[in-house]
C-alpha cells in the first residue's frame, strides 16, 4: 500500500518498486513478483484499491492493469 498513490499507475511499476524496497530492507529471494500481483488483485477484490485499464491480452490482464488508492 505504501507504493500505491491516489493517481492511477501501472501495477508493474508498483510491483517493481515494492521488490526494490523489499530488497533494500531484507535482501533478495524472500518474495516474488507473482505474489505481489496476486496481492494487488486481492486488495482490489476487497475494495481497498481500484483496478482499471487491464491489458488487452486476457492472460496478461491478470497482472498488468492500472491501480490507485481509494478513499
Amino acid at each position: 500500500m505504501n507504493r500505491i498513490s491516489d493517481a492511477p499507475q501501472r501495477s508493474s511499476l508498483v510491483v517493481g518498486y515494492t521488490l526494490c524496497d523489499i530488497w533494500d530492507s531484507f535482501g533478495g529471494g524472500c518474495i516474488g513478483d507473482m505474489f505481489l500481483f496476486n496481492r494487488l488483485n486481492q486488495l482490489a477484490d476487497r475494495g481497498m484499491i481500484e483496478r482499471s485499464r487491464p491489458h488487452e491480452d486476457a492472460e496478461r490482464a491478470k497482472i498488468i492493469f492500472d491501480i490507485r488508492k481509494l478513499g
